[in-house]
């Protein structure tokens, strides 16, 4: 039997923002609106028990 470790998800859904983003000049002129899914799995034990910023993500 495996045993999985135990972490800490942060979950990003829909996040809608506008951005300047692009190759060519024309595409750099009007911001353009992207969408972020973004789910990161980590260890946030440190955090927790230090209330230390500089351990978090």
């Amino acid at each position: 039997m495996t045993l999985k470790k135990i972490s800490d998800k942060i979950l990003i859904e829909n996040l809608e923002l506008f951005c300047i983003i692009g190759v060519n000049k024309w595409e750099k002129l009007t911001p353009q609106k992207i969408t972020i899914d973004l789910e990161i799995e980590t260890n946030l034990n440190a955090s927790i028990k230090s209330d230390n910023i500089e351990h978090t993500v």
